[in-house]
């Protein structure tokens, strides 16, 4: 068994969203794939304008069900077309939680969803984001796949397991020896060269917007932007922007996309 997946660590640090139900969500679907040593894994999809970006979420720890359907809410107006990940053990994938698996998970859930995509036909471009652990996860699986991609999001992020696990007040004899940590972010960052958007709380109260520094400044495009946003929560960005945070990642996307932004009416 891998340190990371041990029962007192997992305890704390458990990736999944809770309360989530293994049925296909209100008015989408589930994508079903395998993970690279077969477990059965599963993500919710809730197709948009086919023309439109498609966005695969990696939740992080301790989001709960009506968070996640809330951001699937709030990008259905705007056109684009939202997936989020169930990690192991939780919603509808089989297996037990694990730490260790979620970068190979991350990549399986991103191929599966090109290949959903391809096969109904749908151009619009694909964005990988994810949220405290499920940021590091999306840059991962980014890594392997960013020439499938038009840029990623990370909301929330850390360094690497060593300050992330300090941060919790996690034993540091936990957190994976340097050289073999799959959460190394700056390491990760340093091998993507597509355009990121980091979104971080002002008085994050695990990781100060400095502390993230370290990534940010690892990221080799012109067009990366580093948002910082008032306030102290880590995992409740979206809740507490309400729309503004959805206008924000569109902007951030149609600007990739050469599109103006739309003129207020007067």
């Amino acid at each position: 068994m891998s340190p990371l997946d041990r029962p007192e660590l997992l305890a704390r640090l458990r990736p999944g969203v809770s309360g989530l139900p293994p049925e296909a969500p209100e008015g989408g679907e589930l994508l079903r794939f395998a993970a690279a040593d077969g477990t059965a894994l599963a993500a919710r999809v809730w197709p948009g304008d086919p023309a439109e970006p498609h966005i695969l979420f990696y939740p992080g720890e301790g989001l709960a069900a009506g968070d996640l359907l809330a951001l699937a809410e709030g990008f259905a107006p705007l056109g684009l077309t939202f997936a989020a990940m169930d990690w192991r053990g939780s919603g509808a994938s089989g297996g037990t939680p694990s730490l260790d698996t979620l970068p190979e998970d991350a990549s399986a859930g991103l191929q599966a969803l090109l290949g959903w995509k391809a096969d109904r036909g749908r151009p619009g471009p694909v964005v990988a984001m994810g949220q405290s652990l499920g940021a590091s996860a999306a840059l991962a699986a980014a890594v392997r796949h960013e020439a499938d991609l038009l840029a990623l999001v990370m909301e929330s992020g850390f360094r690497d397991s060593t300050d992330l696990f300090a941060a919790l007040g996690l034993p540091a004899e936990w957190a994976p020896a340097p050289g073999s940590d799959p959460f190394d972010n700056p390491a990760l960052m340093r091998g993507f060269t597509k355009p990121v958007l980091f979104i971080h709380s002002q008085r994050d109260p695990v990781v100060s917007p400095g502390g993230l520094e370290w990534v940010v400044s690892e990221s080799r495009s012109k067009s990366s932007r580093f948002q910082i946003i008032p306030g102290q929560g880590r995992l409740d960005i979206a809740r507490r922007l309400g729309e503004a945070y959805h206008a924000l990642i569109l902007e951030f996307l149609n600007h990739l996309l050469g599109r103006r932004p739309r003129r207020r009416r007067r």
